[in-house]
């Protein structure tokens, strides 16, 4: 048996899911760091982790951070919603792409890392590297997530992460960081760029595929129910016919029945009918043969009379 062509529709669908393959190895092929590095035991962390061994101390709050409830005197609850949502717009939420400096250091306090790297040289400048990545999506350890959500712009926090929050049994050969070591990261909210219809997009193309076999499946699943729902019409409908031509079958038969029987009693009446035409044809010459020999005896009698009186009128 020969093999089935590739139908157009079939290549599309193959084109378009390595495009988006294509797009997604290019908008997230990044070279792993030590702030969205997760190849050292991160991924192997359970969902039901004990978020209470994550202790978060705040260590500097700007004041345009602070509300302030006393400030707000008399009916102005529009002033305090407005005053809200201006804060909301300061603080990081998942979804939200952050620019941090950090200091990471282990729990006896040796430096592991840090995004600003004094230089050795009195006339150059310090080295500047802030981790930039979008919360949410796995880019750093779960504990500094954890640490940065609900962190305001221009605030400091310093995070100490369990090892089941960071690096886990693996730990970090790169950077030094031990199996199963408690890290501290001193961390600053330095740039923050809520989330905005570009990361919807990238959002949506991300998920693409995840979209794009769910439609496929619930295709497939709506595809075999009403292929079913379609078979099992047609076959009532089969049935119905079925019914109906046994049902024309049936009343044929009957007329053709009674037809024959209509004919049979016909053929009998007509059977009767000549019997008795026969029997009265065989009456009726009976009759006549009974007449004649009426008419032969009266005729014989005639005669006899006739003959006497000839012979008394002689004499």
């Amino acid at each position: 048996m020969l093999p089935r062509r590739p139908t157009a529709m079939n290549l599309a669908l193959l084109g378009v899911l390595m495009a988006m393959a294509a797009v997604s190895c290019q908008m997230f092929d990044k070279k792993p760091t030590i702030y969205d590095h997760m190849k050292s035991g991160a991924n192997t962390v359970k969902t039901n982790l004990i978020e209470s061994q994550l202790k978060v101390e705040n260590l500097f709050m700007p004041d345009n951070c602070v509300l302030n409830d006393e400030d707000f005197y008399g009916d102005r609850k529009d002033e305090i919603l407005l005053e809200k949502q201006r804060l909301r717009l300061l603080k990081a939420e998942y979804g939200d792409t952050v620019t941090v400096h950090f200091t990471i250091s282990l729990d006896d306090g040796t430096v592991v890392d840090r995004s600003v790297q004094p230089s050795d040289d009195v006339h150059e400048e310090d080295t500047v590297r802030p981790a930039i990545f979008t919360m949410g999506y796995g880019r750093v350890i779960p504990g500094w997530e954890l640490g940065i959500n609900g962190m305001c712009l221009g605030e400091i926090r310093k995070i100490t992460i369990p090892p089941q929050l960071a690096y886990g049994p693996k730990g970090y050969k790169e950077k030094n960081i031990p199996p199963d070591a408690t890290i501290e990261i001193e961390t600053e909210l330095v740039e923050l760029k809520k989330k905005d219809f570009v990361d919807h997009y990238m959002d949506f193309l991300r998920n693409l595929p995840v979209y794009a076999i769910f439609i496929l499946g619930l295709t497939f699943l709506l595809g075999g129910y009403y292929r079913g729902q379609i078979g099992e019409k047609r076959r009532l409908y089969r049935e119905i016919a079925e019914r109906k031509r046994r049902q024309m079958e049936a009343e044929e038969e009957e007329e053709e029945n009674n037809e024959e029987a209509g004919e049979e009693e016909k053929e009998e009446e007509e059977e009767e009918e000549e019997e008795g035409e026969a029997g009265e044809a065989e009456g009726d010459a009976k009759e006549v043969e009974k007449a004649e020999e009426t008419v032969v005896v009266g005729n014989g009698i005639g005669r006899k009379d006739a003959r006497r009186r000839t012979l008394i009128t002689r004499l």
